[in-house]
């Protein structure tokens, strides 16, 4: 007894306590669910998740050792648990876009119940597995394998700020808030590859200075180091293109994940989760707040309205209209693209990919088409098309699971090898190519993909060539 006990109020307390909630949520979304508005079934998301949780074991919602894992989890909850609850006190009222239609509605609540099942189980399996290995190898952090290319990458990238400022215009800084209804977008020729390089810039002046503070807390432990290397990490998310959360969620927790990974003691690492806790909530609260409520962008009476929280959760968890509009667009991409699917994968996957862009065709790939079904026209291409309907779109109904399936896994392999891998840069690598791929319940392909490859990969460049010169250097 005490054991049965011990699962579910120790190790797991955390799983049964969500556990409990989604099925309490589940029950009220079964009561209060009005007939005739196609969410009839809606409450068995929350239940069978809740019940899942309660049972399956070893989901982790607080291993800050697996951080794309992570992410994923907490994004699992507020789509399958806190989003049907939220809806359902809104009346599921739609604010923005076009109705989907009943039948639509109902196949979205079908696909996204299979969703919810296969990566369950996918991340539970992964969990274990990663988890097993994990247990039997000693992490080994080492320093940057020199500075050179770093140094090069941090001249040329804050160079071209200085030099091409038009290339930057949709840039503003965290607590600017001129022109906030306006999103500026900027897309002459070569302009992405001038963002790209001074994103490299930043990373890399970040990395080079925690570099320091380690090499520092190597020979003197103090938490002085950890305030240093800490502090170019929050400098570097004040500066993002349109005040975007990701630019400023994504950069913060990679970095600030490294740092933990670098100052692994206990006490190092309450320091930096308070202190991203604390100051990341913050960050995250004030932007959503501008961005919501800010002068020119909307109603400060929505602050209070279950009804616009309801639809404002469904758009940025991908919830039950935006698959059903997905659903609901399968025509027009069949229309558009026949059976070529390859074509749409590659236009969807490499539309913001630096150097290959130019070879996509922006104006049909699947999110833009998703957005004129969205609007009811070319209006604008500010929804996200979720994952599973591109699913959908590339491999039928019934293997549409494969495309966020492959995301998951690939949260929990570059987890992974954030800790198998020695060197700073490498490490960092993998980290944030994990935390794009755990937000895959709120991110398309698109920004998954180009951000792994226009960051990680291009970084992985640089490293090899760091590691290069470095040899050089030595052997003369």
């Amino acid at each position: 007894m005490d054991k049965k006990i011990n699962v579910f109020f120790g190790k797991y307390k955390f799983n049964t306590i969500l556990g409990l909630l989604s099925i309490g949520i589940a029950f009220y979304v079964a009561m209060f669910t009005k007939t005739d508005t196609g969410y009839e079934w809606y409450f068995l998301i929350p239940g069978v998740f809740g019940f899942l949780l309660l049972i399956v074991r070893p989901l982790s919602f607080t291993d800050t050792g697996s951080i794309g894992p992570l992410i994923l989890n907490y994004t699992m909850v507020i789509k399958y648990s806190i989003s049907p609850l939220v809806s359902c006190l809104g009346g599921y009222h739609s604010w923005l876009g076009r109705y989907p239609g009943e039948d639509n509605i109902n196949k979205a609540i079908l696909i996204t119940f299979y969703e919810m099942i296969v990566l369950f189980f996918e991340n539970v399996y992964l969990t274990k597995k990663y988890r097993r290995k994990q247990i039997n190898n000693v992490e080994i952090s080492k320093p940057l394998r020199g500075r050179v290319v770093h140094c090069v990458i941090i001249v040329l990238g804050f160079a071209i700020l200085f030099a091409m400022p038009s290339a930057f215009m949709d840039y503003r800084f965290l607590f600017d808030q001129t022109d906030l209804a306006t999103t500026i977008r900027v897309d002459f020729a070569g302009s992405g590859i001038y963002k790209t390089l001074f994103t490299f810039a930043r990373y890399s002046l970040v990395l080079v200075i925690v570099d320091f503070f380690y090499k520092r807390n190597l020979k003197r432990d103090s938490a002085i180091n950890i305030i240093g290397a800490f502090i170019p990490t929050l400098l570097n998310c004040l500066y993002v293109s349109n005040l975007s959360r990701i630019g400023i969620f994504a950069p913060l927790l990679s970095c600030a994940f490294l740092i933990i990974i670098l100052f692994n003691t206990p006490k190092a690492r309450k320091t930096i989760l308070y202190g991203i806790g604390t100051i990341g909530l913050l960050f995250i609260i004030y932007l959503s707040f501008v961005k919501f409520f800010g002068e020119g962008r909307g109603d400060t009476s929505n602050a209070t309205s279950w009804l616009w929280w309801g639809d404002t959760l469904n758009m940025y968890f991908t919830g039950i209209k935006e698959t059903a509009i997905g659903i609901k667009a399968k025509s027009l991409i069949n229309e558009t693209y026949g059976l070529n699917r390859i074509a749409l994968m590659f236009n969807d996957c490499f539309s913001n990919v630096s150097f290959i862009s130019n070879l996509t065709n922006h104006d049909i790939n699947s999110n833009k088409l998703y957005n004129i079904v969205y609007f009811g026209g070319n209006i604008s291409v500010s929804q996200i098309c979720p994952n599973i309907c591109e699913g959908i779109y590339y491999f039928g109904t019934a293997l549409s699971v494969v495309w966020p399936a492959l995301f998951v896994y690939l949260s929990h392999l570059f987890s992974y090898k954030s800790h198998e891998k020695e060197y700073i840069d490498l490490k960092f690598i993998y980290i944030y190519s994990a935390i794009y791929c755990g937000m895959i319940l709120m991110l398309n392909s698109a920004m998954i993909v180009c951000n792994i490859i226009n960051i990680s990969v291009l970084y992985a460049v640089v490293a090899f060539i760091n590691k290069k010169v470095r040899i050089g250097v030595i052997k003369r």
